[in-house]
């Protein structure tokens, strides 16, 4: 037997097509480098070797002369999800998933243990070995046994990516990384060769080599039980080496009496005849590194890593302890000990629906959801969709229950709903109100909470206050600073975005970044537009200490040009903070802003419309800097019959629900189709006309429109506001419905609802009076023929 082939093992790779890209084993260059450290190591193992091979025999013939059916080993386990935020942060359910693949293989449970050949099914061997998500973490805090960290040792999979590492007496330590710095699949120790190196103790995989489902796949899923068997001291089934296909090899051993000497397979072949030492070879066995699915440990195999379990070597004798047991919170059945939950966005426009995730420890059968302003406002599905029509932020609460107990948790503001179409421009911002508004910001982050973004007075570009990432002091972490929602489909050509940033490096190695984002679908996928790094982003000199700006000099100005793609509706913006443990940034001075088009967009009625009412109200967009609105509605494209109707709008401003952009019309006549549209004038020059929209008021006597209002019955109650009153009325059939509330002076406060699709039937939306300041208001209901507007006080 080979003396090095015993230190480190690695994982397979079971197709031929992934062997080709990733190796099955790194050892010779691990074993240099481990050996150059500690070269006293190899006396080390050869002990310990001795003493686990002489405790094995000893073991395996008490087994024999033992008929009786041999206890079930419990092993508690932590997965640590190394990740950058990508595709490597695995799902728990996959996690779940391998520890389900894990359970099977070493139970015989597996549903491929028939495909293996007559020859081996003899000898197949259950180890009743199972493996159990830990529920107590080192310190007896509830947990799942899955922790997510953030850290660029996800590239590196090496021994020192090992970061916060259990107590391996208590778990089974796993890593899961995006890459492994020797290129294999994955990798672990011999516990003889670890006993007394813990912080080496574990095993790291590829996070693409986790499970069945997910980033991994059905046929990748056994590399964790190629590593678990290492881990319980297992060798190659060609003996202790990482070079398969050696005829040298047929003159070593794995020190399995049951399994046949091979020289192991190479190329992720699979030939089920396959003879490389005068007998069949066991190419279906775990341990090897044949193409063919792995199926099978024999019965030398299981009493040998049971062997593992019992021996001292490593500590794995402490694992399956009843007190150990009980300490993991694995002991008996599941305790249900904490209520979590996620969604796939916590910003969204409104009229979008939010997934919602259960996440909760450990194992619940039963959830009672509440959502603030959701539709459905409940739910007791585990992963309910909900429907928000309500702009602001809204709170999530989840009761999670088994058969042990219940638990619940709430989050204000989880959600957030901004308008679809957004605020106009141009944007200054500056950030000197008294706090961020949950309508224009939304602070998301993935990191330690105690460094994030936060408004600050003590500096400034302009004005009193600037937006600091308190990040000095920081390790790693990303925090997102995002926008509402704003409206540039007005605007003509380019828009830009120019905003001032103070930032220093910490030290030269320090690579803090800053990225800004533009998403044109309200946040569900967002678009890189300019990324600064370290000294791109410095905008002064080094400075060791906690940095804050001294003066004008130490901020600088970006400018982002958006192009014509970008010039639409419900556009946000995101600023994202990654920290490289460097210092602190400062943002101030936000101006979001462009040349407007002077032709104006027509909004309602839409082109096309039918059955609308003979009382109607034209609206449009707002175009800046402008000195009037003209507009013709007439019953012939051409505009000039003799029911021509024309006349113009001062410009009152930016804002497109001011009375300059809309028109009023009464008396339409029934069954007509009627033409409109509308330009700007600018020191008496007109623009291009607007496209020319159309529109039929219906054919009966009073109109669809008046009829729906009949039936609409719109109304708030109580009426003058209370707290919390309600907005109430019912739609005849499914359609899109705006909501807005102007105050007394025509101006609009307050969008609920716009284009938004609600289902037929009654309707019942919360108004909040801490919302609106004391006065008179109307409230104007607006849907596909219908226009109705009444007043409310508060």
């Amino acid at each position: 037997m080979r003396l090095f082939g015993l230190f480190i093992v690695f994982s397979f790779v079971i197709q031929a097509t992934t062997i080709a890209q990733t190796k099955p084993c790194g050892q010779v260059e691990m074993q240099q480098k481990i050996l150059e450290k500690n070269p006293k190591l190899a006396i080390e193992v050869e002990q310990n070797k001795k003493e686990f091979q002489a405790f094995y025999k000893q073991y395996e013939q008490d087994i024999n002369k033992n008929r009786t059916a041999p206890p079930v080993y419990t092993i508690p386990v932590v997965f640590h999800i190394l990740h950058d935020y990508g595709t490597e942060n695995i799902s728990d359910a996959q996690v779940h998933d391998a520890i389900r693949v894990l359970n099977e293989d070493f139970t015989k449970t597996n549903a491929d243990t028939g495909a293996i050949i007559s020859a081996f099914k003899p000898i197949i061997g259950n180890a009743e070995i199972k493996f159990k998500l830990a529920q107590k973490d080192p310190n007896g805090n509830c947990t799942n046994g899955i922790n997510h960290i953030y850290s660029k040792e996800t590239y590196i999979g090496d021994d020192g990516s090992k970061i916060n590492q259990w107590p391996r007496d208590k778990y089974l330590n796993i890593w899961t990384v995006d890459s492994i710095s020797i290129g294999a699949a994955g990798y672990t120790f011999l516990p003889i060769w670890v006993h007394n190196s813990p912080a080496m103790d574990g095993i790291i995989v590829l996070s693409h080599y986790v499970g069945s489902i997910g980033t991994s796949t059905p046929q990748r899923s056994r590399t964790l039980t190629h590593e678990v068997g290492h881990w319980l001291n297992l060798e190659h089934t060609w003996g202790g080496t990482n070079n398969p296909g050696l005829a040298s090899n047929c003159n070593d051993d794995d020190g399995v009496s049951d399994t046949p000497n091979t020289q192991g397979t190479t190329g992720g072949a699979c030939n089920l005849s396959q003879n490389t030492c005068n007998s069949l070879d066991n190419v279906q066995n775990h341990m090897d590194y044949s193409g063919c699915s792995a199926g099978m440990f024999t019965k030398g195999q299981t009493t040998r890593m049971r062997a593992a379990m019992a021996a001292q070597f490593a500590e794995r004798n402490k694992l399956w302890t009843t007190s150990n047991l009980a300490a993991t919170g694995v002991l008996g059945a599941d305790v249900i000990c904490k209520a979590v939950f996620g969604a796939d966005f916590t910003g969204v426009c409104l009229g979008k629906s939010v997934q919602f995730t259960d996440l909760s420890y450990n194992v619940p059968t039963g959830w009672q959801w509440s959502f603030s302003n959701g539709i459905p406002s409940a739910s007791n599905q585990k992963n309910p969709t909900i429907q928000y029509l309500n702009i602001g932020s809204h709170e999530v609460s989840l009761t999670a229950s088994n058969s042990n107990g219940t638990v619940s948790t709430s989050q204000q503001k989880f959600i957030t709903v901004w308008s679809e179409v957004g605020s106009y421009t141009p944007v200054i911002e500056s950030f000197e109100e008294n706090e961020l508004s949950a309508d224009k910001w939304k602070i998301v982050s993935e990191g330690d909470p105690a460094f994030t973004w936060k408004q600050t007075s003590s500096v400034a570009h302009s004005g009193n206050k600037s937006l600091k990432m308190n990040n000095y002091g920081n390790q790693s972490g990303k925090y997102s600073l995002e926008t509402g929602t704003y409206d540039l489909s007005n605007l003509s050509g380019e828009a830009y975005v120019k905003f001032k940033v103070a930032y220093p490096q910490s030290n030269p190695q320090r690579n803090d970044k800053l990225i800004f984002y533009v998403s044109t679908n309200c946040g569900r996928t967002w678009i890189p537009r300019l990324v600064k790094t370290g000294a791109s982003l410095a905008t002064t000199g080094v400075v060791s200490g906690a940095f804050s700006p001294s003066g004008q000099s130490d901020w600088a100005e970006h400018t982002v040009v958006l192009t014509s793609t970008f010039l639409q509706e419900g556009v946000r913006f995101r600023f994202l903070f990654e920290s490289d443990g460097g210092n602190n940034l400062y943002l101030d001075d936000i101006n979001i802003y462009g040349n407007f088009n002077p032709i104006p967009l027509q909004k309602w009625p839409l082109n096309g419309d039918v059955e609308v009412s003979s009382e109607i109200t034209l609206d449009w967009k707002a175009v800046g800097n402008v000195d009037s609105y003209e507009y013709e509605i007439d019953e012939t494209p051409a505009f000039n019959s003799t029911a021509l109707i024309n006349g113009a709008n001062n410009y009152l401003g930016y804002a497109s629900d001011d009375a300059d952009t809309r028109k009023e019309l009464s008396g339409l006549s029934f069954g007509k189709k009627y033409f409109w549209r509308v330009r700007s004038v600018t020191s008496g020059v007109p623009s291009a006309w607007s496209p020319t929209w159309n529109f039929t008021v219906s054919a009966n006597g009073v109109g669809v429109q008046s009829q729906e209002e009949q039936t609409l019955n719109l109304s708030v109650y109580p009426n003058p506001v209370a707290d919390i009153s309600t907005i109430s009325f019912n739609l005849k059939n499914s359609q899109k419905v705006s909501i807005r509330i102007y105050n007394s002076l025509g101006q609009l406060v307050s969008v609920i609802a716009n284009n938004t699709i609600l289902p037929f039937g009654q309707h019942a939306i919360p108004l909040h009076k801490n919302s609106l300041a004391n006065g008179i208001y109307t409230i104007q209901l607006t849907g596909e023929n219908f226009n109705k507007s009444i007043r409310f006080i508060v």
